[in-house]
């Protein structure tokens, strides 16, 4: 990941570069952690991060959040 030229990430050099990757690493883990742990709440199943947002942060945290993924 560090060697390809054309990511924002090699240009960080070999010190800042696997320290961004590892902090990345750790917000990732924690977001699946969290998604896991959150899998069954309320005696509903949540299969897909869009219904757990719709059921934490209501319809509108819901809609937004199915847009973000469609536009990525």
């Amino acid at each position: 990941m560090l060697g390809y030229p054309g990511l924002v990430m090699a240009y960080l050099g070999w010190i800042a570069g696997p320290i961004c990757v590892g902090v990345f690493y750790v917000g990732s883990f924690y977001n699946n952690y969290l998604l896991a742990t959150l899998h069954e709440t309320g005696g509903k199943r949540h299969i897909r991060s869009r219904d757990l947002a719709g059921y934490i942060l209501g319809m509108p945290a819901m809609l937004m959040e199915a847009a973000t993924k469609q536009i990525h």
